[in-house]
């Protein structure tokens, strides 16, 4: 088997700049990325089905949309399209990312505000503005429970 694909320097760098992931955590998601997707550089929702740790999670079709949602891409339409590459996967993923306790209060809430807002305004109660929503959430510690452990992923039961 070859070796995988790295990423140019400069795009580690402007990947960790606008998603908050360090370089060494880049270069892992990339070479996931690339496993799951048989080396393509686009992914579809399919290659999804090959994340164990995915699959017992409760709000997975919802994961998986989120990261083929127009919006989520950086696009004003609303919709969604078939493929994703390396760049919009790790936007998407990067509102996943776990916060631990070591950020500061002011950076906690941020990241908190962050993820709620990520959520479609459809899922909301009817009623209930963003801001009221805010306020009922305002002691759960969304901020460090809201995140999808792609870091973590044993690619062992992925490997044929």
């Amino acid at each position: 088997m070859g070796s995988t694909p790295s990423l140019p320097a400069w795009e580690i760098r402007n990947l960790a700049n606008t998603t908050g992931f360090t370089s060494e955590q880049i270069e892992i998601l990339h070479r996931r990325f690339l496993h799951l997707t048989d080396g393509k550089a686009t992914m579809c929702k399919d290659c999804f089905d090959n994340i164990p740790d995915l699959d017992c999670n409760p709000i997975k079709s919802r994961i998986v949309n989120a990261f083929f949602d127009r919006r989520n891409l950086g696009q004003q339409t609303s919709g969604t399209v078939d493929e994703i590459t390396f760049e919009n996967f790790l936007t998407t993923l990067s509102f996943f990312q776990h916060m631990d306790d070591n950020h500061t209060k002011e950076d906690l809430e941020y990241y908190k505000n962050e993820k709620l807002q990520f959520q479609e305004p459809e899922q909301l109660y009817d009623g209930i503005t963003f801001d009221d929503f805010l306020k009922i959430m305002q002691d759960m510690k969304i901020e460090t429970k809201m995140h999808v452990r792609f870091l973590n992923m044993d690619t062992t039961a992925i490997c044929k």
